[in-house]
């Protein structure tokens, strides 16, 4: 997977310059990622990403102690994405602005269980924490994305998009807020976010949620400006009720998001096939001795 190139799109996916959706490797799977990238005029582009199985995944980013400086933070773990962008810039610098994002996301299966041949809507409850800090000259941004789509293909073309911006924009001299969908309104802080997906019957699917955090600051203004935007560890699926809002009859269960009947509950992991064959294995190696050594007790005829 080209992480530059992916968290290329999501920088313009937050800033309103370009589109979203990228090809998920039909390899992985379940998909866990985190990235983060700084640019800036004269500086080099450094780009950190990680995908690997199992979570926690995090990676964070640095840039110059002078002149143009930012940062960037993403963490991924079950059900849990954390993602941080600070970025400034001193209006007396030649090296133009700077643009700091971390990203986080994974793609999972989904079980849906429910009487045979029924259907219904279907939604998504996630939950929200973090700030988004502009001044004069900068921009920051959160942006949550996803779909939901039938089937146990994660390379398949998506279905079920929804998406979520909220930002605050300050490079013309005012700051004024730039939100849509699941976050309209949004400024910081806490919220709690429902996002539909579409009409779901009994059978498997594919989750892809994803979350950015982007800042930037002297875009198009000879004058200084920062901003940061700190949503680490923030989005999750709702902690209490359900996580998927379902017809009467039906459940959800998803593992590698460490969701258990329609519940969330971080920190339970379902055992790997290999643990589990281990542990049956190991129990049938304990049985078979103390059999032999009963056996071997039993008075002879």
């Amino acid at each position: 997977m080209n992480t530059r190139s992916v968290l290329g799109m999501l920088v313009a996916a937050i800033f309103g310059m370009g589109s979203l959706l990228i090809s998920v490797p039909s390899d992985a799977f379940p998909f866990y990622d985190a990235g983060v990238e700084l640019s800036c005029g004269l500086c080099p582009i450094g780009v950190v990403s990680s995908e690997r199985f199992p979570p926690p995944v995090s990676v964070s980013i640095t840039g110059p102690s002078v002149g143009p400086t930012g940062s960037a933070e993403a963490r991924v773990d079950r059900g849990v994405l954390g993602a941080s962008a600070k970025a400034s810039a001193p209006a007396e610098t030649e090296l133009g602005g700077i643009t700091a994002l971390g990203q986080a996301e994974f793609t999972i299966p989904v079980t849906i269980s429910g009487p045979a041949g029924s259907s219904g809507p279907a939604s998504l409850r996630l939950s929200l924490n973090g700030s988004i800090d502009p001044v004069i000259g900068g921009r920051t941004g959160v942006f949550v994305f996803g779909t939901f789509t039938p089937g146990t293909n994660p390379g398949a073309p998506p279905d079920n998009l929804f998406t979520g911006l909220g930002s605050v924009d300050c490079r013309t001299g005012t700051c004024f807020p730039v939100t849509q969908s699941l976050l309209d309104g949004y400024s910081g802080g806490p919220v709690a976010l429902t996002a539909p997906l579409g009409v779901v019957s009994p059978g498997d699917y594919v989750l892809r949620l994803g979350l950015q955090a982007g800042a930037s600051a002297r875009e198009n203004l000879a004058i200084g400006g920062s901003g940061s935007s700190e949503f680490m560890s923030s989005l999750t699926f709702a902690s209490s009720g359900p996580v998927f809002l379902l017809p009467d009859g039906f459940t959800a269960n998803a593992p590698d998001g460490a969701v258990f009947d329609n519940l969330f509950a971080p920190g339970t992991v379902s055992p790997e096939p290999a643990t589990i064959f281990l542990v049956g294995t190991t129990a049938a190696g304990i049985w078979l001795a103390n059999w032999r050594r009963r056996s071997q007790r039993s008075p002879q005829p």
